[in-house]
């Protein structure tokens, strides 16, 4: 965390090093340079252990420490000193002290380091923050330029796009926060690629009917022409430095240093190149009303450039789905004997049927088996169940039939998912087993499999590939003979196992606060570490992005699946840690359940929440989209598994079957039946409302 030292006569931002402004003369606030007035191991406030310097300038020092009385916490403390400074300056000092307590203590979001505490003796204010390990990305980028590895367009755009997220959630504050100094020196950067602002000292609520800022405060080059008292700062100041940090990732170059128009990108040529060029040209207009005027606006800007890229590079790579099975639209309800019947009479049919084209509109098989939280994973459709489309229609709720009781694990029963032709269920248990079993009889089709720890998450691929992770760390695969096909290790307990569309690769999540991605061999070509523990690994339906919900910062985060160092979204709004994470089949939305007993729907694109859903009184472990999209089953440790509409919360049905939590469930491919599980050791099969 550097430092940045503002002039007090014209608000410009110098290098630390500097004694008077480089804009226009005066002389800049004294610095604390070498003199430290906290050395190495010294104890502050009776708690706070200090270490290593981190960054020194103006009047203020950052240090690495510890606080002692949580554990030995990382923190990163900032010194504001006051000893020697004017009045005026300590004026200043104060205030900048005072603007970084009032925006940090009411923000609460993932790219933004949390405020501690504050405290102050007699020459000091002091400020104790999370930690951040990385490096600011004004570092990063010295060190790439060093090596001559220059920025990828893909690179560029989810650097953009994390700045978005964290620029909206600022944006959208009552009053909005405008942060005024956005610029690689103000953002870290973690190993794995997450970027988070730092230094609110000079951000500013928008004040409705001022007509310019109290101060002009900005860093030249990027700080828009409004921050020097043409009029005040609003969002778009924000757009507009982001535009110049664009500008520089696309150029090379300082955009201090630049003094008109835009120098040719270093990746002419390359698709989508032109459109963010022209994207940054509209940002840098000298006239905020000419530029894009919300961070939502421009991530969806931004995002449509990443899809054309992502678009000329998969061409040819990614899976297409076979041509849908086509059912006969009523299924016997009444009793499950009859269902079985009629299940092999449309499989027959599908077959004799299945070598032409099918039109849409005739369409009512759906699909696939979709992402589940703890369960399986495999591309779907985009097409609603009739009777559920119309998102407002009043709908009751409905007593759900059971048809089936499978009994055969001696533990609670922690993860299950079909199989694609809808015939089997995979189920895994606290009990040290996996079985894979007949869903109209009940009958074994392969096992039981005994592992070393209870089997905690199970995903069956469309070519019928059967991947469990266990307690004890091992990721396994099986093909439908039982025979082994690969087995890998993480260092903890595997929360989740999904396999992506393609069937190619399979996900996981661990303790060990990894994510791996492992290819059909058992490879693992992929690995994503970071601060807490992740669960609930989703892909989205065209294996282009992989998300999970990360425990420390309460949030669920998607990145690019081949490149797990670019964060692509991340999505806020639930209260405490989500336990399970799934993509609609259409890949329009995302849905998390939470510890807090609720469920959130987000446009997966805007990361905008569409539902909060409250049906449930306790946490949410498990969650499925209805293969065709439209509706959600829920589980929770109420006993009860709710089946309602994603985009209205109107909810169709409850399940009592079980008398325990229930901490899995699953809808069969055609959409007619539901399976869930839980800590009453049984799997129940019941008809979908």
């Amino acid at each position: 965390m550097l430092l940045t030292c503002f002039c007090s006569i014209c608000g410009a931002a110098n290098a630390e090093d500097k004694t008077r402004c480089f804009a226009c003369g005066g002389l800049l606030p004294f610095q604390s340079g070498g003199q430290k007035s906290a050395t190495h191991g010294m104890l502050l406030h009776g708690r706070y252990r200090l270490g290593a310097t981190l960054g020194l300038g103006g009047y203020s020092a950052v240090y690495r420490g510890w606080d002692t009385q949580e554990q030995e916490r990382e923190i990163a403390l900032k010194q504001i000193t006051l000893q020697g400074l004017s009045a005026e300056e300590t004026i200043e000092a104060t205030s900048t002290y005072n603007r970084e307590i009032e925006a940090l203590s009411s923000l609460n979001h993932s790219q933004v380091p949390r405020l501690y505490a504050h405290f102050s003796d007699s020459d000091h204010w002091y400020l104790v923050l999370e930690y951040i390990k990385g490096q600011t990305l004004e570092a990063f980028l010295s060190a790439r330029e060093a090596q001559h590895r220059l920025l990828n367009l893909e690179e560029i755009l989810g650097m953009g796009l994390q700045l978005c997220t964290v620029l909206e959630y600022l944006h959208t504050r009552h009053p909005p926060l405008i942060f005024r100094d956005l610029k690689p020196s103000n953002i870290m950067r973690t190993p794995s690629g997450k970027l988070y602002l730092i230094d609110f000292g000079i951000a500013r609520r928008y004040t409705l009917g001022q007509s310019r800022d109290t101060q002009s405060l900005g860093s030249p080059g990027y700080a828009a022409p409004e921050q020097y008292g043409r009029a005040q700062t609003d969002a778009r100041a924000d757009l507009y430095s982001l535009g110049a940090l664009l500008q520089q990732l696309l150029t090379g170059h300082d955009p201090s240093q630049l003094r008109q128009g835009l120098l040719p990108s270093r990746l002419n040529g390359q698709t989508g190149n032109a459109e963010l060029e022209a994207l940054i040209a509209c940002l840098l207009a000298v006239n905020p009303q000419q530029r894009t005027s919300t961070a939502s606006d421009l991530s969806h800007e931004l995002e449509g450039i990443r899809q054309l890229e992502i678009a000329a590079r998969q061409v040819g790579r990614i899976w297409q789905p076979p041509v849908p099975q086509t059912y006969s639209s009523s299924v016997a309800d009444a009793a499950f004997s009859a269902a079985q019947i009629q299940l092999q009479q449309m499989t027959a049919k599908s077959v004799a049927m299945g070598q032409g084209p099918i039109r849409r509109k005739h369409v009512t098989r759906r699909r696939v088996l979709l992402t589940l939280g703890a369960s399986a994973t495999i591309i779907g459709g985009g097409w609603w169940l009739s009777g559920l489309r119309v998102a407002s229609e009043s709908v009751t709720t409905n007593a759900l039939q059971k048809f089936y009781t499978y009994n055969q694990h001696n533990a609670s029963i922690l993860s299950i998912a079909w199989t694609l032709d809808g015939q089997s269920i995979v189920s895994a248990s606290q009990d040290r087993t996996m079985r894979i079993w007949n869903a109209l009889t009940g009958e074994d089709v392969s096992g039981p499999y005994t592992f070393p720890g209870a089997v905690n998450s199970v995903s069956s691929s469309f070519a019928g590939i059967v991947a469990a992770g266990c307690q004890d760390g091992t990721v396994s695969a099986w093909d439908a003979s039982g025979s082994k096909i690969f087995e890998g290790k993480h260092k903890g307990a595997v929360n989740s196992v999904a396999w992506a569309s393609d069937g190619m690769y399979l996900a996981s999540s661990s303790e060990d606060m990894s994510l791996r991605v492992w290819d059909i061999s058992g490879k693992t070509s992929l690995v994503h570490k970071e601060d807490g523990v992740y669960y609930g690994v989703a892909w989205s339906p065209n294996a282009v992005y992989l998300a999970a919900a990360n425990s420390l910062m309460k949030t669920v985060e998607s990145w690019i699946a081949n490149d797990l160092s670019i964060l692509y979204n991340t999505y806020s709004g639930h209260m405490d840690i989500s336990y399970t994470v799934a993509w609609s089949p259409d890949g329009q939305y995302i849905a998390a359940g939470c510890q807090d007993s609720s469920v959130l729907v987000w446009d997966s694109h805007t990361r905008t929440v569409l539902t909060s859903y409250i049906g449930h009184t306790a946490l949410v472990r498990a969650l499925c989209w209805l293969p065709g999209g439209g509706s959600i089953a829920s589980a929770s440790d109420d006993g009860t598994v709710q089946v309602w509409d994603a985009l209205s919360g109107s909810i169709y049905g409850t399940y009592t079957g079980h008398n325990a939590p229930v901490f899995t469930v699953a809808w069969s491919p055609d959409g007619h039946y539901l399976a869930s599980a839980g800590e009453d050791q049984t799997v129940q099969i019941w008809g979908a409302p």
